[in-house]
């Protein structure tokens, strides 16, 4: 029981951390201008690409506390 909780936690602080990343907020001195369609391409690409990350992490966890 106690290993779930562990990976749980794991899982939840994983998810927190990656959403962080995808709220930053750019710097006060930079201009505020609507972004081109390859900055929003590109933008998809990173969030898919951290989806695929958080998947395979929570893969991983669940094999680890499968292993337990």
């Amino acid at each position: 029981m106690r290993s779930t909780s562990a990976g749980r936690r794991l899982l939840a602080a994983v998810v927190v951390a990656l959403a962080g990343l995808a709220l930053v907020v750019p710097s006060a001195g930079a201009s505020p201008g609507n972004p081109t369609n390859a900055e929003i391409a590109q933008s998809q690409r990173a969030v898919h690409d951290k989806a695929a990350d958080v998947g395979r992490i929570t893969a991983e966890l669940v094999r680890a506390d499968a292993d337990m």
